[in-house]
């Protein structure tokens, strides 16, 4: 079912993210990791943090596939020139416009850094701090806009979102752009399956825009793309 590459890390049971997120994204990912065309993007990680330690796309990189790691630490930049060089990696931070200030707290423990107002006021408590700076938004669109022509295809199979906060910001961008995505993968960590309805910025938003939530794990949702070719193998009732 998958080529010699992904039945060698299946087999060493390996997985990069968190929670096995990698793992469960390329389980409903199968057909793309098929039919993908390498020298386009695969995923777009917002919120990349390390190329290694908790990624969510590390795995897929390893399969032979690039895409573009968005953060907007600047010391991450050298970690994904010398330990993923395929990859483009943009320092920024993504909000639903470009040129928004934020303030931006980094954490001593880098991937709590923050620029939403409610989670620094929770992480305050919980990390310390290492310093606060002003730092200017950029939207989705923009960051892609600068790309070389051919490196998007049709759609990108998978993006990542983990920005600690700012997540409901980052997908009404995304939103807005003309970028579709197949599979998105989403920090969610306060969310209720028993509660989720129409007005949620994140079910809400999505379903109107033809995406429909598939998986779990605990920090992250997972949402496809109902018109995507790539999950056709899907029981209707997943759809």
């Amino acid at each position: 079912m998958f080529d010699p590459d992904l039945d060698y890390l299946i087999e060493k049971r390996l997985s990069f993210s968190l929670e096995g997120d990698d793992r469960l994204a390329a389980s409903i990912l199968r057909k793309a990791l098929k039919t993908h065309d390498k020298s386009r993007i695969f995923y777009l990680d917002i919120g990349a943090s390390h190329p290694i330690l908790g990624s969510n796309t590390c795995f897929f990189y390893e399969l032979g596939f690039f895409g573009v790691c968005i953060d907007a630490l600047p010391q991450y930049a050298s970690s994904f020139a010398s330990l993923r060089p395929r990859d483009i990696f943009v320092n920024a931070l993504v909000a639903n416009a470009d040129s928004r200030t934020y303030l931006f707290t980094e954490y001593l423990n880098d991937s709590a850094s923050s620029a939403e107002p409610v989670t620094q006021s929770r992480y305050d408590k919980k990390f310390e701090i290492k310093k606060q700076t002003s730092i200017q938004s950029r939207s989705v669109s923009s960051i892609l806009s600068e790309l070389e022509a051919g490196l998007l295809g049709d759609s990108i199979p998978l993006v990542s979102i983990d920005i600690e906060g700012l997540e409901s910001e980052v997908l009404s961008s995304l939103l807005s752009s003309e970028v579709h995505v197949d599979l998105l993968v989403m920090e969610e960590k306060r969310l209720n399956l028993d509660e989720i309805s129409e007005t949620n910025i994140y079910s809400g938003d999505l379903a109107q825009a033809g995406y429909k939530l598939v998986a779990r794990t605990l920090l992250n949702s997972f949402y496809i793309r109902r018109t995507s070719p790539f999950f056709q193998f899907l029981p209707a009732c997943m759809r």
